[in-house]
């Protein structure tokens, strides 16, 4: 298993790492968890083994924002979709991956996130990942990644 150096030189700075999902194995979360604590869920892609042990949905709070951590892959809409159904009204900010696109948008009060993908952009031009800054307040950077 080996991840992006662009990838790990950006976690470097983190001190909690969100993970959305599609891991695929748990040496992704072994890798991550050398940098910072990890909070993951499981995805669509992710070995059975993982998907049994991680969770679908998680809530927290990090500063003053709470925050929803989802894959977003149920059917019956997109990931984006998913993410405002399950999340709005319960959360400032919702992270959520699937469709390994990168998002920042709104949806009334709700901050979406998807950090795209350092390893699989698919339909994305690049690959990519976000950078969450929180205290009283949340600013989200989407990293383009050089690779």
């Amino acid at each position: 298993m080996h991840l992006p150096d662009e990838l790990l030189a950006g976690l470097a700075v983190c001190d909690l790492i969100l993970h959305a999902g599609d891991l695929n194995t748990w040496g992704v979360l072994d890798i991550l968890g050398e940098i910072a604590p990890v909070e993951a869920v499981h995805g669509n892609n992710d070995e059975p083994d993982v998907v049994r042990a991680l969770p679908e949905t998680m809530y927290f709070t990090a500063g003053d924002i709470s925050l929803g951590l989802l894959h977003g892959h149920k059917p019956g809409g997109t990931a984006r979709q998913s993410a405002i159904q399950s999340m709005a009204g319960l959360v400032n900010c919702a992270v959520y991956g699937h469709s390994h696109i990168p998002d920042l948008s709104r949806e009334g009060d709700l901050l979406l996130v998807n950090p795209g993908s350092p390893t699989q952009r698919r339909r994305s031009p690049h690959h990519s990942y976000a950078i969450m800054t929180i205290d009283r307040e949340i600013s989200v950077e989407l990293v383009q990644m050089t690779r």
